[in-house]
């Protein structure tokens, strides 16, 4: 006996969502329709969190959750059934689920159900996996049954709730690093040493990053993301400041829930790399970056935070700045967490023939 599912996608949609309907068939082939006892399809999501030995230890360490579980016992289509060439027939059992909107948990919000996710960095593995099975059960003689099973794995991405993450952020150099003779006329300045007079004064260049607002990354589609450089007055007269090189990345983090602890993996996913010369020749500058400012996510599952699986992306960017073309680099580094999504669902309209 030969089984084989097969998933209506006539729209051909690269992954399922919360709420879409499931619907195919289960075809039977190579058996008679008495020998039939029972067909039953099942509908299920698991998350496998596997934590590999070390030098220290020997087992490995797994934990399986089942997500949510849908189930139904499966009629045969008798009037689609045709004969075969070994004079058998072919069994069609339609199948319909419906994806859930929620996860099964015990919190008092309910959580949003995670991506399909596979991840491992050769310590932890967590994968997050959807299935349709269906299980065949026939009878052999007398009492006496044989069970036959197929699955097939669906594709499944559910895009997060849009949270109030900040668009901006700002992050300060101070100058005594970029010239010590500024450091020097400061000290100077104040009277360094005396205990009556405030602290010395020490101004800072600052650098501003600044995405759209919410800070949503769409899969398949570029995000600007712009840099502008506040440098002090003084530093302006008495410097000559330039920045030297723009590094966009972006930084990930997915944990999963082994029991009672949290595991976590980290990955950096390389983004636009620039370097050169380019004069800050004002006090408020903003860096023309051109196509190099757009960052683009290809790879990357939607960000996910659930009681089981937590899913987050942050923007990180790394400028040098120095004073004059030979001199040292100094680099400033900022971070801003985003929420990475797929792009919409693609809808094609039905033609209608007016009478």
């Amino acid at each position: 006996m030969k089984l084989a599912l097969q998933i209506d996608d006539e729209d051909g949609p690269s992954s399922f969502r919360p709420g879409d309907p499931l619907r195919g068939i289960l075809e039977i082939r190579g058996c008679s329709f008495k020998s039939l006892f029972r067909i039953k399809a099942r509908f299920f999501a698991e998350l496998t969190v596997k934590v590999y030995p070390d030098v220290n230890t020997y087992c490995t360490n797994e934990y399986n959750h089942i997500l949510f579980e849908q189930s139904e016992d499966l009629k045969i289509l008798q009037s689609t059934s045709v004969n075969d060439d070994v004079g058998n027939c072919v069994f069609l059992c339609p199948i319909e689920f419906t994806f859930p909107l929620t996860l099964n948990c015990a919190c008092e919000n309910s959580c949003q159900l995670p991506s399909s996710v596979s991840a491992n960095d050769g310590k932890l593995q967590i994968k997050s996996t959807y299935w349709l099975s269906a299980t065949v059960e026939r009878r052999i003689v007398g009492k006496l049954t044989r069970t036959n099973r197929v699955r097939q794995e669906l594709p499944f991405s559910c895009n997060p709730v849009v949270n109030n993450f900040a668009a901006s952020c700002i992050v300060a150099l101070s100058v005594d690093k970029l010239s010590q003779n500024f450091e020097s006329a400061s000290r100077e300045l104040v009277g360094f040493g005396r205990a009556d007079y405030p602290p010395i004064y020490s101004p800072s260049l600052q650098m501003e990053v600044i995405l759209p607002e919410p800070p949503v990354l769409t899969r398949g589609r570029g995000t600007p993301v712009r840099l502008v450089l506040h440098t002090p007055q003084e530093l302006m007269q008495g410097a000559h400041i330039y920045v030297r090189s723009v590094e966009i990345q972006m930084q990930a983090a997915i944990s999963a829930l082994l029991r009672y602890t949290w595991k976590s993996m980290a990955d950096t996913r390389l983004g636009n790399n620039i370097k050169g010369a380019v004069p800050i020749n004002s006090e408020h500058f903003e860096l023309d970056l051109g196509a190099w400012g757009i960052f683009v996510v290809i790879q990357s599952r939607p960000s996910s935070n659930s009681c089981l699986l937590k899913v987050g992306y942050a923007i990180e960017v790394i400028v040098g700045i120095s004073n004059g073309v030979e001199g040292s680099i100094q680099y400033l580094k900022a971070s801003l967490d985003v929420l990475v999504m797929d792009p919409p669902p693609i809808y094609r309209a039905e033609a209608h023939n007016i009478a």
